[in-house]
Protein backbone atom coordinates (compact mmCIF):
# COMPACT_ATOMS: atom_id res chain seq x y z
CA UNK A 1 0.00 0.00 0.00
CA UNK A 2 3.03 2.51 1.00
CA UNK A 3 4.60 1.80 -2.17
CA UNK A 4 1.53 2.07 -4.06
CA UNK A 5 0.86 5.29 -2.60
CA UNK A 6 5.24 6.66 -3.23
CA UNK A 7 4.36 5.72 -6.83
CA UNK A 8 1.54 7.47 -7.04
CA UNK A 9 2.82 10.95 -6.06
CA UNK A 10 5.75 10.87 -8.10
CA UNK A 11 3.56 10.09 -11.04
CA UNK A 12 1.67 13.24 -10.04
CA UNK A 13 4.46 15.06 -9.95
CA UNK A 14 5.89 14.09 -13.20
CA UNK A 15 3.01 14.86 -14.98
CA UNK A 16 2.60 18.54 -13.37
CA UNK A 17 6.35 18.82 -14.29
CA UNK A 18 5.53 18.15 -17.75
CA UNK A 19 1.98 19.97 -18.11
CA UNK A 20 4.56 22.75 -17.10
CA UNK A 21 5.79 23.21 -20.15
CA UNK A 22 2.97 23.60 -22.17
CA UNK A 23 1.66 25.79 -19.63
CA UNK A 24 4.14 28.28 -20.46
CA UNK A 25 3.61 28.30 -23.93
CA UNK A 26 0.54 29.08 -23.88
CA UNK A 27 0.97 31.88 -21.22
CA UNK A 28 3.32 32.90 -23.67
CA UNK A 29 0.86 33.32 -26.12
CA UNK A 30 -2.23 34.07 -25.05
CA UNK A 31 -2.59 37.88 -24.81
CA UNK A 32 -4.19 40.87 -26.04
CA UNK A 33 -2.15 40.81 -29.50
CA UNK A 34 -2.11 38.06 -30.96
CA UNK A 35 0.95 35.78 -31.58
CA UNK A 36 0.93 32.72 -33.27
CA UNK A 37 1.70 29.75 -31.63
CA UNK A 38 4.36 28.57 -33.68
CA UNK A 39 5.67 32.48 -33.73
CA UNK A 40 6.13 31.77 -29.91
CA UNK A 41 7.41 28.22 -30.11
CA UNK A 42 9.93 29.39 -32.80
CA UNK A 43 11.24 32.10 -30.32
CA UNK A 44 11.04 29.68 -27.24
CA UNK A 45 13.45 27.11 -29.19
CA UNK A 46 15.96 29.66 -30.18
CA UNK A 47 15.15 31.57 -33.42
CA UNK A 48 14.96 34.62 -31.31
CA UNK A 49 16.29 37.14 -33.86
CA UNK A 50 15.38 37.00 -37.89
CA UNK A 51 18.27 36.94 -40.33
CA UNK A 52 18.05 40.65 -41.27
CA UNK A 53 18.63 41.88 -37.50
CA UNK A 54 15.49 43.33 -36.51
CA UNK A 55 13.10 41.24 -34.45
CA UNK A 56 8.95 41.62 -35.42
CA UNK A 57 6.78 43.17 -33.08
CA UNK A 58 5.52 39.64 -31.92
CA UNK A 59 8.89 38.62 -31.01
CA UNK A 60 9.86 42.22 -28.65
CA UNK A 61 5.88 41.53 -27.02
CA UNK A 62 7.11 37.60 -26.49
CA UNK A 63 10.70 38.62 -24.91
CA UNK A 64 10.32 42.36 -23.18
CA UNK A 65 6.42 41.31 -21.90
CA UNK A 66 4.65 38.13 -21.87
CA UNK A 67 7.82 35.78 -21.16
CA UNK A 68 8.96 37.48 -18.13
CA UNK A 69 5.50 38.18 -16.96
CA UNK A 70 4.77 33.97 -17.05
CA UNK A 71 8.20 33.35 -15.55
CA UNK A 72 7.75 35.88 -12.50
CA UNK A 73 4.35 34.07 -12.31
CA UNK A 74 5.87 30.37 -11.85
CA UNK A 75 9.09 31.56 -9.73
CA UNK A 76 6.55 33.27 -7.60
CA UNK A 77 4.14 30.24 -7.47
CA UNK A 78 7.07 28.37 -6.32
CA UNK A 79 7.69 30.65 -3.62
CA UNK A 80 4.28 30.22 -2.23
CA UNK A 81 4.32 26.59 -2.35
CA UNK A 82 7.14 26.35 -0.22
CA UNK A 83 7.17 28.78 2.03
CA UNK A 84 3.28 27.40 2.88
CA UNK A 85 4.86 23.95 3.54
CA UNK A 86 7.46 25.25 5.51
CA UNK A 87 4.94 26.87 7.50
CA UNK A 88 2.71 23.74 7.52
CA UNK A 89 5.93 21.29 8.48
CA UNK A 90 7.29 23.55 11.19
CA UNK A 91 3.95 24.11 12.85
CA UNK A 92 3.34 20.92 12.27
CA UNK A 93 -0.08 21.55 11.52
CA UNK A 94 -1.52 20.86 8.00
CA UNK A 95 -4.13 23.94 8.67
CA UNK A 96 -1.07 26.54 9.46
CA UNK A 97 -1.20 29.59 7.36
CA UNK A 98 -0.75 33.37 7.76
CA UNK A 99 -4.35 33.99 8.23
CA UNK A 100 -4.46 30.98 11.08
CA UNK A 101 -1.02 32.29 12.59
CA UNK A 102 -2.17 35.88 12.60
CA UNK A 103 0.50 36.67 10.58
CA UNK A 104 -1.20 38.23 7.64
CA UNK A 105 -2.84 40.39 10.47
CA UNK A 106 -0.04 42.01 11.56
CA UNK A 107 1.21 42.28 8.31
CA UNK A 108 -1.80 44.54 7.34
CA UNK A 109 -1.50 45.98 11.00
CA UNK A 110 2.03 46.97 9.64
CA UNK A 111 1.28 48.42 6.19
CA UNK A 112 -1.79 50.70 7.66
CA UNK A 113 0.52 52.29 10.34
CA UNK A 114 2.64 52.99 7.15
CA UNK A 115 -0.05 54.65 5.23
CA UNK A 116 -1.03 56.35 8.17
CA UNK A 117 1.97 57.79 9.07
CA UNK A 118 2.04 58.94 5.64
CA UNK A 119 5.46 57.47 4.66
CA UNK A 120 6.53 57.93 1.23
CA UNK A 121 8.51 55.82 -1.17
CA UNK A 122 8.48 52.49 -2.97
CA UNK A 123 10.12 50.56 -0.26
CA UNK A 124 7.97 51.76 3.06
CA UNK A 125 5.15 49.83 2.60
CA UNK A 126 6.34 46.08 2.04
CA UNK A 127 8.52 47.24 4.37
CA UNK A 128 6.14 47.81 7.17
CA UNK A 129 3.79 44.58 6.24
CA UNK A 130 7.00 42.65 6.36
CA UNK A 131 8.06 44.08 10.04
CA UNK A 132 3.92 43.81 11.39
CA UNK A 133 4.03 40.28 9.97
CA UNK A 134 7.07 39.41 11.66
CA UNK A 135 6.69 40.86 14.97
CA UNK A 136 2.96 39.19 14.63
CA UNK A 137 4.39 36.18 14.05
CA UNK A 138 6.97 36.15 16.96
CA UNK A 139 4.49 37.23 19.48
CA UNK A 140 2.69 34.39 18.71
CA UNK A 141 5.23 32.44 19.15
CA UNK A 142 6.37 33.83 22.36
CA UNK A 143 2.54 33.20 23.76
CA UNK A 144 2.84 30.05 22.70
CA UNK A 145 6.35 29.51 24.66
CA UNK A 146 5.41 30.98 27.45
CA UNK A 147 2.30 28.93 27.62
CA UNK A 148 3.92 25.45 27.64
CA UNK A 149 7.08 27.34 29.66
CA UNK A 150 9.27 25.29 27.06
CA UNK A 151 10.44 26.34 23.42
CA UNK A 152 7.83 24.71 21.38
CA UNK A 153 6.52 25.53 18.02
CA UNK A 154 3.00 23.97 18.64
CA UNK A 155 0.74 26.93 18.59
Amino acid sequence: MNQRRTYFRRLVCVVLLVLTVPTILVGVAIGPVHIPLSDTLSYLIGQGVPVDGSPSVSRLIISQIRLPRVLLGLLVGCALAISGGTMQGLFRNPLASPYVLGVASGASTGASLVILLNLRGALFLPLGAFIGGLLAAGIVYRLAQERTKKTSVYT
